[in-house]
Order: structure tokens, then C-alpha cells, then sequence
């Protein structure tokens, strides 16, 4: 039953083929929410252009801050270059602790963005991830609609958004819902993203409007709070010779 739900959602967002020989996504995207303006960063990104590697969590967002300066993240870095190429900021990102809580700096602000839109383009493709697990769960009935359950483990080199995830698929196997715990609460919170807008860019079909909403108790999102919001446009991919 796993094997069979997988492959329908690797078929339903493009294929197996295109997914597994992409090397690079790339993307226009402008993001914000409650997670970034409770901690004095009310517009992280408005229409940057957005490069992501497949294989590992590594990317890069630009304009980033001041004008000609690029943002660059990996699984626990994240650093700045200015228009000549010399970092002008660096540092490795432990995580939510002290005041990383608080308030974050330009640097909290690129390692965190980084992290989600590392994760948001390279799903569905991480299940085809060496040291990757799936697990299908019971259907349940979630917006409107039943809905069959996959449960993802993420490899610690991969888990910049945390390593469970429960994927929501409908009928055509698309994945409409992802709940997961929160690496920015330090794991204490569940998050549900609901996935919109999907539109179908170079063979992949990607969702281009993202929510991200607290989990109330009934295991609803509670969409009063939008934590994140995240749009994705023009979207592309490098793929390996042989695809």
C-alpha cells in the first residue's frame, strides 16, 4: 500500500522520472506571516529568486537584504555576499533557543526562509531520497474530502523543517495537506501547511500558494493564525543529462 501511494503521488505531481533526475529548482517567490513579523521581520522576502539543490539542504535567495547582496544556506549556515562576492555576514544557526525566540536577525531570517522554501520545492521529490522512509497511515476525512495519510521520516542531513511530516493526498493523488512539528517552537508545535494553486511548471506540478497554520486539537488547521504564507512563481528545474 505504501509503494502504491507513493508512486500515485510522484505520478500526480509529474513523475517519477522528472522528479528523480532533477538536480536544481528554481523560483520567484515572496513570503511573510506571523512567524517573521512577531519577530521584527514583518517582509523577509518580496519576489527574490530562489535556487535550491535536490540532494542536499543547500540554496540561495536573491536580492537578499541590500541591494546586490545574496543570501546562501545550508543544513546549519547561513552567510551573506555583497555584489563582489565577499561575505559580509556569517553563522551557524543552532536553533530556536535564547534569542532566537525573540527576535530575529537577518541571518535567523535567511537560514529559516531557506529552510522552508528548501522543503516546499522539493516535495514531492524527497520521497525518492536515499534514507527516506514512508509509511501509509488510515484515511481520515479532512477538508471536506477523504483523504489517504502518508507519513514521511526525513534523515537528519534533511530535516531542516524537522524530520515527520504526515502527507494529506486526495483522490488524484495530489498532497493538499502537510502537519508536521515546528522546528522554529523548538518541536512544541503542530503545524499544518495547506497547499494551493497548483500549476504545472518545466513537467513538475507544484503547489504555488502555501498556509501555514497552528493544528488545533481536533487536528484541523486553525486558519485565524496564518503563521507563514509563501508564493511561488515561475518555477524551473536543471536536470541531469540522461532525463
Amino acid at each position: 500500500m505504501t509503494t502504491a501511494l507513493v508512486k500515485r503521488i510522484l505520478t500526480a505531481h509529474g513523475g517519477e522520472a522528472a522528479w528523480r533526475n532533477a538536480v536544481r529548482l528554481y523560483a520567484t517567490c515572496s513570503m511573510g506571516g506571523m512567524d517573521f513579523a512577531t519577530r521584527m521581520q514583518p517582509a523577509p522576502l518580496r519576489e527574490a529568486q530562489v535556487s535550491v539543490a535536490t540532494t542536499r539542504v543547500e540554496g540561495q535567495i536573491a536580492p537578499f537584504g541590500m541591494a546586490g547582496d545574496c543570501g546562501y544556506f545550508d543544513e546549519t549556515r547561513a552567510w551573506i555576499e555583497d555584489s563582489a562576492g565577499e561575505i559580509t555576514s556569517e553563522r551557524e544557526v543552532a536553533g530556536p533557543a535564547g534569542r532566537a525566540r525573540l527576535w530575529w536577525d537577518r541571518l535567523d531570517v535567511l537560514h529559516n526562509a531557506g529552510g522552508i522554501l528548501w522543503f516546499a520545492l522539493n516535495l514531492p521529490g524527497l520521497l525518492l531520497r536515499r534514507g527516506v522512509s514512508c509509511e501509509a497511515l488510515e484515511r481520515v476525512r479532512a477538508g471536506g474530502q477523504h483523504m489517504e495519510r502518508l507519513r514521511l521520516r526525513l534523515p537528519a542531513k534533511l530535516a531542516v523543517q524537522g524530520a515527520e511530516h504526515t502527507l494529506y493526498v486526495d483522490s488524484t493523488g495530489i498532497v493538499r495537506r502537510i502537519d508536521s512539528r515546528s522546528v522554529i517552537y523548538g518541536g512544541m508545535l503542530s503545524v499544518s501547511q495547506v497547499l494551493e494553486g497548483y500549476e504545472t511548471f518545466d513537467r513538475l506540478l507544484v503547489a504555488t500558494r502555501r498556509s501555514y497554520y497552528p493544528t488545533m486539537l481536533s487536528g484541523s488547521p486553525w486558519q485565524v493564525a496564518r503563521l507563514v504564507w509563501l508564493h511561488l512563481d515561475d518555477v524551473s528545474v536543471s536536470r541531469r543529462a540522461e532525463d
